[in-house]
């Protein structure tokens, strides 16, 4: 048996839910997930209960500490360390490899694989655990997830202004295939010259045929055939 606990819009982390993975190597590979509870949040006061619960169940009223899946953000040693961690309980969950959870749209439309983008670390999630023990310890069980909102991801991701936007005060750039011009050592920059533009023809006045070169005695004209001159 286990405690079941739900959990709205809470913040995901580490989503591993269309394919299973070992979170270190040699591992069995699992589908999980990593949740980000407030500790002011309704839900944190269950979920410390249900795994109060879940041990005392196990290992008896007086045992001592026993390994379990709840880690307090502001004190664990590993979590601690990370800003967005800070003030909430971090529930690390996990599912068996033949029992994947579903996970469904704002909707409750069932995502399949190739919908996998629509939930990403930092986004809000609804999400149903059961708190369970076993000899080892006590855990999470990932029942399932729906998406819920959008949030600011989490982890180092890189934004399109980021990655690619101008820096204040960058030139603009450079038309494709035009090579920058590259200044030479000791010489001051020339202004580029305005280009004149072209006089307009006058109205009526035929245009200036361009002077035609005497031609040497002998040759003929160009264009006349040489059995002509």
């Amino acid at each position: 048996m286990s405690t079941i606990v739900r959990l709205n819009m809470v913040r995901i982390s580490y989503p591993h839910l269309f394919t299973p993975h070992a979170a270190t190597p040699g591992d069995p590979a699992k589908f999980g997930a990593s949740f980000l509870v407030p500790k002011t949040h309704e839900a944190a006061a269950l979920l410390v209960q249900a795994f109060a619960k879940e041990k005392a169940n196990k290992f008896g009223a007086t045992a001592g500490e026993v390994k379990n899946t709840l880690y307090d953000g502001d004190s664990h040693p590993q979590y601690s360390t990370v800003a967005e961690n800070r003030g909430h309980y971090i529930l690390s969950t996990s599912s068996q490899i033949d029992r994947p959870p579903p996970v469904y749209d704002a909707a409750g439309v069932k995502l399949a694989i190739v919908s996998a983008g629509v939930i990403y670390a930092g986004c809000f999630v609804n999400a149903e655990v059961g708190i369970y023990a076993n000899d080892r310890g006590v855990f999470s069980g990932l029942n399932g997830v729906q998406f819920a909102g959008d949030g600011t991801p989490l982890g180092n991701v890189r934004t399109f202004d980021d990655m690619f936007g101008a820096p204040t005060g960058a030139p603009p750039p450079i038309a494709t295939g035009v090579a920058p011009v590259q200044p030479i050592p000791g010489v001051a920059p020339q202004p580029v010259p305005a280009a004149v533009p072209p006089t307009p023809p006058v109205v009526g006045v035929p245009p200036t045929a361009p002077p035609v070169a005497a031609q040497p005695a002998g040759v003929p004209p160009v264009g006349v055939p040489s059995f002509l001159g």
